[in-house]
């Protein structure tokens, strides 16, 4: 008996999530992260017009190191949060993707962390992260890799 990839990498009923509804959900939650960086930056500048109306003196360049880590850690959260707690952020729901282990289980801290991390390159690389999933026999992208989960989507019985 033949075993497909497919059967063997992805839980029963579900397949890998073809290239365009990863791209649909990047976009999506490209919009909802850049809202939450936004209101992160506005309590920033409320954070900063407390310090000048109270006189603290507060080195620039290390306060633009600080609001840099915490824009990076927000969305580190961000995305972490969604794919621990329900295996997918808002926009993955839009499109019916799942970030999971093989097994259907919800991905661990570290590997989302992981995912995190190497999307950036992914992305940066105009992209060759996510097409990598064109040329890849099991259909994963270097998140998928290097974090050894799957990006799938419920199929249609």
């Amino acid at each position: 008996m033949k075993v497909s990839i497919e059967n063997s990498l992805y839980p029963k009923g579900f397949k890998s999530a073809p290239i365009w509804r990863r791209i649909a959900a990047i976009c999506y939650d490209f919009f909802l992260v850049l809202s939450l960086l936004m209101a992160t930056g506005f309590v920033k500048v409320l954070l900063t017009a407390i310090v000048v109306k109270f006189k603290f003196s507060v080195d620039s360049k290390i306060n633009q190191q600080i609001f840099f880590i915490v824009l990076l850690l927000t969305t580190i959260t961000f995305f972490c949060y969604f794919w621990i707690k329900s295996r997918q952020t808002l926009g993955m729901r839009s499109w019916k993707i799942y970030i999971c282990n093989s097994d259907y289980s919800v991905i661990s801290c570290k590997q989302a962390v992981i995912r995190c991390l190497v999307a950036v390159p992914a992305l940066l690389f105009f992209g060759a992260g996510i097409f990598w999933a064109l040329i890849d026999k099991k259909n994963r992208s270097w998140q998928d890799i290097a974090s050894s989960t799957i990006t799938c989507y419920k199929a249609k019985l």
